[in-house]
């Protein structure tokens, strides 16, 4: 990190990505750059999104891949840049196999998004989860 007086403590970070309403997934898909914006969870020290099951980050992520994530805040006025927090995340994403964990994952993130919805057989079904070992997280702060 060039700024090193910027460097966030490693958990404020974590906190930071646990708490983050949005968090963009970055990955390459045909041999370009993509991002995606993702509803997500981090349990323990891993981070975990849901998805369809088809699409272009299914098919490049397929049964591994090494991704990168990003959650961000703006403090203050954006034009005066008076202050920011970013939290950025590198490992490797695969799908969870595991239809217990598949199921608490979809729980923790209806919790954090729409407390009152009940996920149903029907709706555990119909989508995948996937999970990101995190190899590398760090956070910087302007405040």
């Amino acid at each position: 990190m060039r700024r090193e007086d910027r460097r966030m403590p490693e958990e404020e970070a974590w906190q930071m990505l646990k708490e983050a309403r949005v968090c963009r997934l970055a990955f390459i898909a045909g041999g370009k750059p993509c991002v995606v914006p993702l509803s997500h969870v981090v349990m323990g020290r891993k981070l975990y999104f849901h998805s369809a099951p088809a699409g272009e980050k299914v098919e490049a992520i397929g049964e591994g891949a090494e991704v990168c994530a990003e959650v961000d805040e703006i403090l203050g006025r954006m034009l005066d840049c008076e202050g920011y927090r970013s939290v950025i995340v590198r490992g490797r994403c695969a799908p969870v196999r595991d239809a217990r964990l598949h199921g608490a994952i979809l729980g923790e993130i209806m919790s954090k998004y729409n407390p009152d919805y009940k996920a149903s057989a029907k709706s555990l079904a119909e989508v995948v989860t996937y999970e990101v070992d995190i190899r590398e997280i760090t956070g910087k702060a302007k405040r």
